[in-house]
């Protein structure tokens, strides 16, 4: 926190906004930007070693890992209330064309402060 932000700023940028919210907006949009990163490097990966199996099965453990990690990151980070926010900024962008969404990305981020006020 050396760059004079706050712990909830913190939060909220990185996983309210960063994981939960984007994520939600991905959903919506039908784009999972990790799978196309994925993709293109098994392609170019496929170029140099035609049997992909074991590159294959390594990035789906790795998707599931730093899926778990981040999930960890923001029950360390805030807790029970920071997990419930990232699912409400998730939602917020699943329906992010709604007034609904964007009152649940408000309401996420304000729990998000609040966690900050706490730590």
């Amino acid at each position: 926190m050396s760059n004079g932000s706050s712990f909830g700023e913190i939060f909220i940028k990185e996983f309210v906004v960063g994981f939960g919210f984007l994520s939600g907006v991905f959903v919506n949009i039908g784009v999972d930007p990790e799978n196309l990163v994925i993709e293109t490097i098994l392609k170019s990966l496929a170029q140099i070693n035609p049997n992909m199996v074991y590159f294959e099965a390594l990035f789906a453990i790795l998707g599931a890992v730093f899926l778990i990690l981040t999930i960890w990151g923001a029950y360390t980070m805030g807790g029970g209330i920071g997990l419930i926010a990232v699912f409400l900024a998730f939602l917020g962008g699943v329906f992010i064309t709604t007034q609904f969404g964007w009152i649940l990305l408000i309401v996420a981020v304000l729990i998000g402060l609040f966690i900050g006020e706490l730590n």
